[in-house]
């Protein structure tokens, strides 16, 4: 060798993919659909098969009643089938739509929640969790979702994950 540095670029072939796909593109192998024992989010509803009957018997379940629980053993899926089955298919139906996990304050985590489906283009702030956790409070859970349905004039949906949580000490 001479000695001499030169310059080195890398480039991700994902980026030279998107770039040129007509050229580069078709010699890239897709994303692996499967998850193993990750769960599917709603930007996954696409990849999402096989289980169509399940989400059709829970979208007429929703459609008619306030609460719906979904339960079965660990693992079988059930976050899955609600956020990338039932939820993508209630927001094709117009519906708004949040997920929230309980954790260690039940109340505060449905409050943010319902503050993120109320602004979903941006970060809801301190001052709104608290109001919709004061709502909440006096209101219940179910007051706070219909008062939230009516200002967006568009029926909501609100899925608690893993709400065996709050029986935990």
């Amino acid at each position: 060798s001479s000695g001499e540095a030169g310059d080195a670029y890398a480039i991700p072939v994902a980026e030279l993919a998107r770039a040129w796909p007509d050229v580069v593109g078709r010699l890239t192998i897709p994303a692996c659909p499967y998850r193993g024992l990750g769960g599917f989010t709603a930007g996954d509803a696409d990849v999402f098969v096989g289980r169509e009957d399940d989400v059709a018997r829970l979208r007429e379940m929703v459609r008619g009643r306030a609460l719906v629980v979904v339960t079965g053993p660990s693992g079988v899926g059930k976050s899955s089938l609600i956020n990338a089955g039932l939820i993508p298919r209630l927001q094709d139906d117009g519906w708004a739509a949040g997920s929230f996990r309980s954790g260690g304050i039940p109340v505060d985590a449905a409050a943010r929640a319902l503050a993120a489906v109320q602004t979903p283009d941006r970060a809801p702030t301190v001052a709104e969790v608290g109001e919709w956790a004061a709502l909440i409070r006096s209101s219940g859970l179910d007051g706070a979702g219909a008062r939230l349905a009516l200002a967006l004039g568009r029926p909501v949906v609100l899925h608690a994950d893993q709400l065996e949580e709050i029986l935990d000490p």
